[in-house]
């Protein structure tokens, strides 16, 4: 399958100001044109000729002066293209000017007030900020000036078990509340992950939690296998793909390698229990530009009881508060190399309907899963909500080593929103959520890409407060990104309509 024609870059990548246009996004692919209508989240597959009908902003009625606004185009296909506008509004309701007028507020003591009271999702608690390792992408290495660094400092016993407890109490109607690990390297406090399971286990008097432990995989002995098999931890093991890959990224403080190490770690659990194994071990990789994503490919498509049954999170080095991809520009080869497992998934659903890799599903999926069961409506609500946000210590709540909760691991501890000793600070809460409106809310209720937004809080936070311009550097990459996706959506379903259907049957946790 040939790529699709791509729309030149910035053309309808900003948003559209609210006016008498229609809300809408055009793009096309390489045989057909398309209008995403932004109100009633359809897309329409539209002659050449409609959108630049709907640029013009121009009522559908009036086709003499449409006719004359667009020279370029033959009078009597503008005259059709309006018609044929006027009677798509009539029959689905597309082509509303509508914009949303305001941000929604967040008031933790009132409509929010019973999610805060009973319905935390997952506490996740920085055991250490020590680790092992030096990993050349780490959030706590250089090229991250925003985070701490590998600071040397563990969370008190005391103070991690007073998180368990106020998050256990504030979930209440949490059907399976989750209690990760996170560091550093956390089995460099063992003791302290033990002590924590343990108590999070009796405080439940027999009801489930989910422990999650991501490790980079040196540390783990026969002892730790054990336990986590006792309390059915879910482990979360690092591993860049092939040797030579993995260790040009991730080595020891002295510089010596690590996957032999981790592979071993990884071959012992699953000669221990390889039930366990299939179940309970997933993989991290991380993609960065020093590492053909191809080879990472064809390494875990020919080790796949490497895999077993667990998850497999594939990420690219994260962008955010960092220039790590300004000082490490990708070389041609690499894009390349990551646009053919572009198409190898493309492929996959054209011709099986049922992609069989885990790690393309990871880089590629998401946002074809999202157009794909996206609902149908008949506008916009006059309140949008807080873009890609959860709601601030609600769906995740982390505490660092010295007993402070923020909203999230993403999130530098330069924005705190509680502690142990007070729980979390709602009037804190409703201020940043407002900082946050502040700087987003117009842009926002003007922008196409507004039901399918995923910035957040961490996407945005600059010396401790939301930066503005940061914000609108990862809107435009957002805008990019998604505008990409619908291209691809629509390309995949020209050439089999029923390449999709397999997600119907995906859970979102």
């Amino acid at each position: 399958m040939a790529p699709a024609e791509r729309i030149p870059a910035g053309v309808g990548s900003e948003p559209r100001p609210a006016g008498t246009s229609p809300f809408v996004h055009c793009f096309r692919t390489s045989q057909h044109h398309y209008v995403y209508d932004v109100n009633t989240n359809r897309i329409v597959r539209v002659d050449p000729v409609l959108p630049d009908v709907l640029e013009t902003g121009m009522d559908f009625s009036a086709v003499d002066e449409l006719q004359r606004a667009l020279p370029q185009h033959p009078p009597e296909r503008v005259g059709a293209a309006a018609r044929r506008c006027e009677g798509l509004r009539e029959r689905t309701g597309v082509f509303s000017t509508f914009h949303p007028r305001a941000m929604e507020r967040l008031d933790p003591a009132g409509e929010a007030c019973a999610a805060y009271e009973r319905e935390f999702g997952q506490l996740i608690i920085e055991l250490t900020q020590s680790c092992n390792l030096r990993c050349q992408y780490c959030s706590f290495s250089e090229n991250y000036p925003l985070t701490h660094g590998y600071a040397g400092k563990s969370i008190p016993l005391p103070v991690a078990l007073k998180a368990i407890d106020y998050f256990l109490e504030h979930a209440v109607d949490t059907q399976l509340p989750a209690v990760t690990f996170y560091g550093g390297e956390p089995l460099l406090r063992f003791d302290v992950f033990k002590a924590c399971v343990d108590h999070a286990t009796a405080r439940r008097d027999g009801l489930p939690v989910h422990f999650q432990l991501t490790s980079n995989g040196t540390l783990v002995t026969p002892e730790m296998i054990a336990y986590f098999r006792e309390r059915s931890v879910s482990l979360l093991v690092s591993l860049d793909g092939p040797p030579q890959c993995h260790d040009r990224n991730r080595v020891f403080a002295d510089g010596r390698p690590t996957s032999t190490r981790v592979l071993d770690t990884l071959d012992l659990i699953r000669r221990t229990d390889p039930d366990y194994y299939r179940r309970r071990v997933g993989i991290v990789t991380v993609i960065a530009a020093n590492a053909d994503p191809r080879e990472l490919f064809e390494f875990f498509k020919d080790h796949r009881e490497v895999l077993g049954e667990g998850v497999h999170v594939a990420t690219m080095v994260s962008g955010t508060g960092t220039d790590y991809w300004k000082k490490n520009p990708p070389s041609p080869q690499w894009c390349q190399s990551l646009d053919e497992l572009r198409w190898r998934y493309y492929e996959s659903l054209v011709l099986e309907g049922d992609p069989s890799s885990k790690m393309l599903e990871q880089l590629f999926q998401p946002d074809l899963v999202t157009i794909y069961r996206r609902a149908l409506h008949r506008r916009l609500p006059d309140e949008i909500f807080l873009n890609g946000c959860c709601t601030p210590g609600v769906r995740r709540l982390f505490v660092d080593c010295d007993g402070r909760y923020h909203m999230c691991e993403r999130i530098n501890g330069t924005i705190p929103i509680g502690d142990v000793e007070r729980g979390l600070d709602h009037e804190r809460i409703t201020r940043l959520v407002d900082e946050y409106r502040a700087i987003s809310e117009k842009e926002c209720c003007d922008c196409w890409l507004v039901r399918f937004c995923s910035i957040c809080f961490a996407a945005c936070v600059a010396d401790g407060k939301f930066d503005a311009e940061q914000k609108r550097t990862q809107c435009e990459r957002a805008r990019r990104g998604f505008h990409r996706s619908l291209v691809d959506y629509c390309e995949i379903a020209e050439i089999n309509p029923a390449a999709f259907q397999y997600m119907d049957d995906i859970q979102f946790m």
